[in-house]
């Protein structure tokens, strides 16, 4: 059986509809959506119904693993976060939690069927080289890579480069801004202050309407969308949780920094593939900075790269057209168009010098001990 992308919104929301499909479909559903990261939202649903055992044995096997790793990620990550909000406070004017620990650790009811990689953090620019050197004393290391590209986090991005504890694992990704800075839509960071919240844990996320703005903006101003239905539906839970104003409210926050753009796109999109309620959205009139034609081009592309892609999911061939042209989208917005010339450029270089003489050929190398 070929799905297609509304069939599939509505067996996640509504699990019943996949109880009459014979073995072949049902495992053809559960390979479809493990592969989209979806696999834990329908056993969430189901579960929630009471309906799971109302499935086969072996496709009930797979629906309950799929929440195993969600399960242990959420134990896990409260105690991983105070350890770094512990190493980090005496060094950071702020330690703001964000994106999947940030679900996890407010308590939100879908992160229960959220995995995620690593940790995200928000630290004030003016800390983030203590910072940095606080996390490598408590055992955080930066992960290999070239020196363009160790140059290219600091000088143009966002953040640092990723790291990772020598005997945990665990990934952090340190932020000093939502968005890249060469970008030219970046945030005044001081803005963001406003909408900091401290939870009983004593640790700091964004308040619920600031986490839906940068969940949107992170969302609609990436490049790889091969699994991002599964970021969407974050959204759509994040308005389905709360009040009919929530949609106005994140609109007015997004409006103050910046993100009433990504704001009212993003409601848009959700207003076309949920039935959730929205409030007055279409009275929202976002500042474009863009022409209209612009703007229908987006909503014309998101709403379809949203949607769930593979094989097994009717238009797929198309689907992977859309991919490639917000690849294009994404990478155009991220930086002007001189510099996005020069980075390709450089790393297509790169790459076919990598090719010829080893992949660890720019590889940033160590700096020698001071004390040596």
């Amino acid at each position: 059986m070929i799905f297609t992308s509304r069939q599939l919104f509505n067996i996640l929301l509504q699990p019943e509809l996949a109880l009459s499909f014979d073995n072949l479909t049902l495992s053809n559903l559960i390979h479809v959506l493990r592969a989209q990261r979806l696999l834990a939202i329908f056993t969430q649903q189901a579960l929630e119904q009471n309906i799971v055992d109302k499935f086969e044995s072996k496709a009930k096997g797979h629906l309950l693993s799929s929440l195993v790793v969600v399960q242990r990620q959420n134990q896990q990550v409260e105690a991983e976060a105070s350890i770094i909000n512990h190493v980090l406070e005496d060094v950071a004017e702020h330690v703001v939690f964000l994106k999947g620990a940030a679900y996890s650790l407010a308590g939100y009811n879908f992160s229960k069927t959220r995995a995620f990689s690593d940790i995200d953090i928000l630290v004030d620019r003016e800390s983030i080289e203590k910072c940095e050197k606080a996390l490598t004393e408590d055992g955080w290391i930066m992960q290999e890579i070239s020196s363009y590209d160790d140059r290219y986090y600091r000088q143009w991005a966002h953040e640092i480069p990723p790291m990772q504890h020598a005997t945990r694992g665990t990934f952090i990704d340190v932020h000093h801004n939502l968005i890249p800075i060469v970008s030219g839509d970046a945030p005044d960071v001081k803005l963001l202050a406003e909408y900091i919240t401290t939870l009983d844990s004593g640790l700091s996320v964004f308040t619920p309407e600031a986490q839906f703005v940068h969940s949107a903006v992170h969302l609609l101003r990436n490049e790889d969308y091969q699994c991002s239905t599964r970021d969407l539906f974050d959204l759509y839970f994040m308005i389905k949780q709360n009040d009919p104003n929530f949609a106005l409210r994140c609109f007015k926050v997004g409006e103050k920094i910046g993100f009433d753009y990504e704001t009212a796109l993003i409601l848009k999109i959700l207003d076309s593939n949920f039935d959730v309620e929205l409030g007055d959205y279409r009275s929202f009139t976002p500042n474009l900075k863009k022409s209209p034609l612009r703007w229908r081009f987006d909503v014309w592309l998101m709403t379809r790269v949203l949607r769930p892609y593979h094989s097994k999911i009717k238009g797929h061939k198309i689907h992977a057209f859309y991919l490639f042209i917000a690849m294009l989208r994404g990478h155009a917005i991220k930086m002007p168009v001189w510099l996005l010339t020069y980075h390709m450029v450089v790393k297509s270089c790169r790459r076919l010098i990598e090719a010829i003489f080893g992949k660890y050929i720019f590889v940033k190398e160590e700096e020698p001990d001071k004390q040596n």
